[in-house]
C-alpha cells in the first residue's frame, strides 16, 4: 500500500486524520509517543530513511514530529507517497496547543506525565505555524 504521511503540526485534525485513514483500510500510526521520536530521529542521524526502526506494518503516520518537520526526507525516500497537511485557523490552534499544554502540566502536578511540560509561547508557536505551512506549500506548489 501506498505510504501517507500526515504532516500537519500536531493539534491540526491529525487524530481526525488517523481515523479516516484506518476507516480507508490503512494501518495508521498516530504520535506513538517519544519512543516513535527517538526512532525517527535515530533513522535521521544516521542517514537512513525515516521509518527504518519503525514497525514495517504501517503505511500511514501523523503527528510524528521529525516525519512532520522532515516531510521532504520522506518524499525523497518514499517514492509515491502520499502527503496531507492538516491545518486549522490559527487563533484556534494556538488556544488548542495552550490548552493541550496545560492539560499536561496538571497530570504532571497529579504524577501522571513523566516528561517536562512544554512552555507556553504563543508567539514562538504563531510563528512556527505560519513559517511550517508555508514550507509545505512552497515545497508541494507544483504538485497536485
Amino acid at each position: 500500500m501506498t505510504k501517507v504521511f500526515g504532516i500537519g503540526l500536531t493539534k491540526t485534525g491529525t487524530s481526525s486524520l488517523h481515523g479516516a485513514l484506518e476507516l480507508l483500510g490503512y494501518r495508521s500510526l498516530h504520535y506513538g509517543g517519544r519512543e516513535t521520536m527517538a526512532l525517527v530521529q535515530r533513522a535521521i542521524d544516521e542517514g537512513k530513511p525515516l521509518l527504518t526502526y519503525l514497525d514495517p506494518g504501517y503505511d500511514a503516520f501523523s503527528d510524528i514530529f521529525g516525519v512532520t518537520y522532515f516531510f521532504y526526507l520522506a518524499d525523497v525516500q518514499y517514492p509515491g507517497a502520499r502527503f496531507i497537511l492538516t491545518v486549522r485557523d490559527l487563533d484556534e490552534w494556538l488556544d488548542s496547543r495552550r490548552r493541550h499544554v496545560e492539560k499536561d502540566r496538571q497530570m504532571q502536578a497529579a504524577g501522571q506525565y513523566p516528561d517536562d511540560p512544554l512552555t507556553i509561547d504563543i508567539d514562538a508557536w504563531a510563528t512556527e505555524y505560519i513559517r511550517h505551512e508555508a514550507v509545505v506549500r512552497a515545497y508541494f506548489a507544483d504538485r497536485p
